[in-house]
């Protein structure tokens, strides 16, 4: 039973997971326009299946348990395409609404990020799930103040619990990916006000 909710919990807060929520809770905050901020969570969701459909191409024979890269080797081909489409959906972003625009800001936070955690994973293993979620709560945070820390706080303890029950990481893993997804997002809203 605990194993099994581990997993749930891992997969229900899964980095795609918030990869499809943050285009579409940014939008909407900035334009307040539902049907606007849709289309770029689809948008997004695009580019997130492009990127799948072409680690499967690029490496047939290896299938990610759980959508994880465990294995050391197996992470600069992944982090490798993930830079290219992510690169690509700033180009999208900027083209389309400029660099003004919140969500390419995002989207070079996001090119950022996953060339720091592929550095970072060359010599340890920080953990994405951390960092991501630790990144959807400081933007939750930012966003909404005290009832966006309070809302989210929960959430990279039950994913800490989740990854470290599964033996996915350890707690420094864990933690170093909190650290890593803290200061890549408040480097990210700095740069943004900014820009803005």
């Amino acid at each position: 039973m605990k194993k099994e909710t581990a997993h749930l919990i891992s997969t229900i807060f899964h980095p795609i997971v918030f990869a499809v929520l943050f285009p579409f809770l940014l939008i909407y905050h900035q334009t307040g326009d539902f049907f606007s901020a849709t289309r770029w969570m689809i948008f997004s969701v695009a580019f997130i299946i492009m990127t799948g459909f072409t680690f499967l191409v690029v490496r047939p024979d290896e299938v990610l348990h759980d959508f994880d890269v465990s294995k050391r080797e197996k992470r600069p081909v992944f982090y490798g395409i993930m830079i290219v489409f992510s690169s690509l959906y700033f180009l999208a972003a900027f083209i389309l609404r400029g660099i003004f625009y919140p969500l390419s800001i995002v989207a070079l936070g996001i090119i950022v990020g996953i060339g720091l955690f592929d550095l970072v994973n060359t010599r340890v293993k920080a953990s994405v799930h951390g960092g991501v979620v630790a990144a959807y709560m400081v933007t939750m945070t930012i966003f909404y103040g005290y009832f966006g820390l309070l809302a989210t706080l929960p959430l990279p303890i039950l994913m800490a619990w989740s990854r470290i029950s599964l033996k996915k990481h350890t707690p420094v893993e864990y933690i170093s990916g909190v650290f890593l997804g803290c200061i890549i997002t408040i480097g990210t809203f700095v740069l943004g006000k900014a820009l803005l």
